[in-house]
């Protein structure tokens, strides 16, 4: 008896968007059969993953998915992810709706039909649960806790700090991560 594996067909290629700034790592993985829309100046690391074989994804201007992360539509909840959002490695999410901003920690889980409004924080290995709204400027700590971020709430100043790093941390990392999104486009 084999120890190998049996050959398995290679995934469906998805029908994609891309900006000419998009930078998708060539060990990034796209599949599926919806739409994969992907803004100016995202970046896809190696070993993130996008899956839309039930549904489109889109993510927006300015967003970052990091290493380990997997992100998936379902049939009733598309996936979409506003601008200037970060999203740590091994997250894992499925039909979200991210607002802009928002930072995502590594580790999250976010359930389907899970809504995270305008510049939310999802520290480290928390979960969002299916279909769970949280409104602009939550921030999910400490084993589920929930509170609001007044300093970033009320300051339009630290909103716009904030998109200015993500900026250049899509800016950084356009230099150093090799680009593949011709091979997608």
């Amino acid at each position: 008896m084999s120890s190998k594996r049996p050959p398995t067909a290679d995934a469906p290629k998805p029908p994609t968007t891309l900006h000419p700034t998009t930078t998708i790592s060539p060990l990034a993985v796209l599949t599926g059969t919806y739409p994969v829309t992907l803004g100016e100046n995202t970046i896809l690391h190696p070993y993130s993953t996008l899956t839309s074989t039930t549904g489109p994804i889109t993510l927006g201007r300015n967003c970052t998915l990091a290493e380990m992360s997997a992100i998936s539509a379902s049939s009733s909840n598309p996936t979409t992810i506003g601008d200037n959002v970060t999203i740590g490695s091994g997250t894992h999410m499925t039909g979200a709706n991210i607002g802009e901003g928002s930072v995502i920690e590594g580790r999250v889980t976010i359930g389907e039909g899970a809504v995270l409004g305008k510049f939310c924080k999802i520290t480290a290995g928390e979960v969002v649960h299916p279909g769970e709204v949280l409104a602009d400027f939550t921030v999910v700590y400490g084993d589920g806790k929930r509170r609001v971020n007044r300093t970033m709430e009320g300051s339009g100043e630290v909103r716009e700090a904030r998109r200015k790093g993500v900026e250049g941390e899509c800016a950084l990392a356009r230099r150093l991560i090799p680009n593949a999104a011709a091979k997608w486009g």
